[in-house]
């Protein structure tokens, strides 16, 4: 029977679940399912009602191929999807974007390699495996929350209406002006916008499944089996390898989970995530090795606005702090649950995130993107905190309740999918300018690289695999000149009018042998270029069509690889775009015809011959992004790789005559001990875990 409110202390009644919502995880014996146990169905039933509401919703994701959100930044998505497909056993150096990356840096890994597997198995585009995936994952968010919040508190009610809330209501939109007007209105569908329009589908299937990551690891908390801590990192990886927002997100969730727990389980939860992060860490560091990690949150201060982590951000976060202890005290005086303390922490914590920002401030980087994290973290407290009092409505007015819930449901389901078919229109891709320009660089080609603006760059390698000089991943390109090139071309900031001059000179010095235009009255979605006229009578032009053109950029020699003098060498890094001066060497190199070719003869992605001829004093130049992973051998002798000023790779052949050099990438010694570190800490674990069930199941029963 529950307590009568007006008996219970002030705040009590956020408390009143501390012996009904939490129930202890005991250690037992894994009996068969019983389709006759309605602890079964009471799970099962609600899970299909969520996901088939959800799935109603987002019906037209699954059959599209091509949406006319072209704007969307779904378009490296699908090339990514596609280029695992279609190179799956040579997954170590990606040519595509920004001079070239090791591919770990391209971006987290798991669902695009699940898209990969779904096109190749299925038979489908890339395209539509990407829909029908993030559709599926769209679905799964909800029923993963209802898990979590079924297995937590034992209540079907309270969780289900969690779960139905979540899919059906925006909190973010109530409380940000700006995300309501970005939607159109308060009752609009803010995750489904974010999926179709912004391309955020890794982003919304971490959030999926970082309620399975607490879930794992309340149940390891709770049962100390070792199953559970292995499924507790299975689970967290899975978010951390899916999106880096999302592993932002999952760490203010485990900051949260921590700090609710009781005074003398804190050290111990902490422990436990600790010791997860260790084990998943050293299993998922080849996907995310140190150099990885480093250069993400490097770029991420960089990526989309100024977000330099200072003195001031930590100021910030010590304050944030102090308000999370201020917070968890009052609820445990209040004696509220530990699930409404852990929704309340994370609602503080994720909500001044994305304030902060909304005043101008920001924590972190990229703050906006963590309103979808606050809409999971508030429907939880809002539910679970007005239940006690809803539950305690008479009979007749809980049934009125239930009636008006459910109409109320309906008209959202309704105007949801009326929202998202306005969203998910299907288009031609083959009209689209994008398509057109990665078709004809297809034909004309083959491109050692190019150039393409706005969304025909986001666009251009899920047709094709021209490398382009911008392109996906920004936030994790290890070269930081590839970045200031591209800015200088686009913007021609305080160049005056020599922007032109500039800009060909960033061009050549990165190999590019094309360069896509578009104007005033280009479909392309972004107009990226500030004066896109600038080359009119520069450079001769290869194809055009109505605003939208493609230019020759002027080269000696094709190919990536040169002949230059040492000297000729950029030796010092340009403070600036227009700081051409250590590049201008460098170019004249490139165009001097006394120089010999340099034949370069690709055997996949990561293993090339180049042949020329040498003479004393010189060195190759290759234009691709240096990592310590290249190696440069001749007839098997090592041979010196080097980066220059402008984060090129330049290989010291010390040979003389015709020379013939093996250019192999290999991921260096860091790879080598993260796939170590990798394979060795995966087999422990998963020997422990074999080894305490062997244990536990033939141990005597009592």
């Amino acid at each position: 029977m529950l307590p009568k409110l007006d008996a219970l202390k002030p705040g009590a009644w956020l408390g009143w679940q501390c012996a009904t919502l939490e129930p202890c995880f005991m250690p037992s014996r894994a009996k068969p399912l019983d389709p006759t146990d309605r602890r079964l169905w009471r799970v099962l039933i609600p899970s299909l009602v969520l996901f088939g509401l959800n799935a109603l919703i987002c019906a037209p994701l699954y059959r599209v191929e091509y949406l006319d959100q072209m704007s969307s930044v779904e378009g490296v998505f699908i090339a990514l999807a596609r280029y695992m497909r279609d190179h799956a056993g040579d997954l170590y150096w990606c040519p595509l974007w920004f001079g070239g990356m090791p591919f770990q840096n391209t971006y987290p890994p798991l669902l695009h390699a699940l898209v990969a597997l779904v096109s190749a198995t299925v038979r489908i585009s890339p395209a539509l495996a990407y829909h029908a995936v993030t559709a599926f994952f769209y679905c799964l968010g909800p029923v993963t929350l209802f898990w979590l919040l079924k297995k937590l508190t034992g209540r079907t009610a309270p969780s289900f209406a969690a779960g139905l809330l979540y899919s059906l209501f925006s909190p973010s939109a109530a409380l940000l002006p700006e995300i309501r007007a970005d939607i159109g209105g308060l009752l609009h569908a803010r995750r489904l916008q974010c999926v179709v329009h912004y391309g955020e589908g890794p982003h919304v299937a971490s959030l999926a499944l970082i309620p399975l990551a607490i879930l794992t690891l309340e149940l390891a908390f709770t049962s100390r089996r070792p199953i559970h801590f292995f499924l507790a990192v299975l689970a967290c990886m899975a978010v951390v390898l899916t999106n880096w927002p999302g592993a932002v997100a999952l760490t203010m969730v485990l900051i949260a989970w921590i700090c609710s727990k009781q005074r003398f389980d804190i050290l111990r939860a902490a422990g436990l995530v600790s010791l997860v992060a260790i084990v998943g860490y050293a299993i998922a560091s080849p996907w995310c090795p140190p150099s990885t990690v480093r250069v993400v949150f490097g770029n991420a201060q960089r990526a989309g606005g100024a977000y330099g982590i200072g003195l001031r951000q930590f100021m910030w976060m010590l304050m944030l702090a102090i308000a999370c202890c201020a917070l968890r005290f009052v609820l445990l005086r209040w004696r509220a649950s530990g699930l409404i303390r852990f929704s309340a922490l994370l609602t503080l914590i994720s909500g001044a995130v994305i304030v902060a920002a909304s005043h101008g401030k920001y924590l972190l980087p990229q703050p906006q993107r963590f309103h979808l994290l606050f809409e999971l973290a508030v429907t939880i407290l809002a539910v679970f905190a007005l239940w006690p009092a809803l539950s305690r409505l008479p009979r007749f007015w809980s049934r009125i309740g239930i009636g008006v819930a459910c109409l109320l449901a309906g008209v959202q389901v309704w105007n949801y999918s009326l929202y998202g078919r306005q969203l998910m229109r299907p288009i031609d891709i083959r009209q689209t300018i994008e398509y057109r320009v990665a078709d004809w660089l297809n034909r004309n080609g083959p491109y050692t690289r190019v150039f393409a603006p706005g969304s025909m760059s986001v666009w251009l390698n899920a047709f094709t695999d021209t490398p382009q000089l911008a392109g996906c991943c920004d936030q994790s390109s290890p070269n930081f000149e590839s970045l200031v090139a591209g800015y200088t071309v686009y913007t021609d900031q305080n160049a005056g009018n020599r922007g032109a001059y500039y800009s060909l000179i960033w061009l050549k010095a990165f190999g590019v042998q094309a360069i896509a235009m578009d104007g005033a009255a280009s479909t392309e979605a972004y107009h990226p270029f500030a004066h896109p006229k600038k080359f009119d009578g520069m450079l001769h032009r290869l194809w055009e069509q109505g605003d939208n053109e493609i230019l020759e950029v002027p080269e000696r020699t094709a190919g990536l690889a040169h002949v230059i003098p040492e000297a000729a060498l950029a030796r010092r890094t340009p403070v600036h775009g227009l700081d051409v001066a250590p590049l201008l060497p460098y170019i004249a190199a490139l165009d001097d015809p006394a120089l010999p070719p340099a034949a370069t003869d690709w055997r996949n992605q990561h293993d090339a011959t180049i042949q020329a001829r040498l003479n004393k004093g010189q060195l190759v130049s290759v234009q691709l992004t240096y990592s310590k992973g290249w190696h440069a051998t001749i007839n098997g002798q090592p041979r010196e790789v080097m980066g220059d000023a402008i984060g090129l790779l330049a290989i010291r052949p010390r040979c003389e005559g015709d020379c013939v050099i093996r250019l192999t990438y290999d991921g260096g010694t860091e790879m080598l001990v993260a796939r170590i570190a990798s394979w060795s800490m995966a087999g422990l674990l998963l020997a422990g875990v074999l080894l305490a069930e062997w244990k536990r199941r033939t141990e005597p029963r009592p």
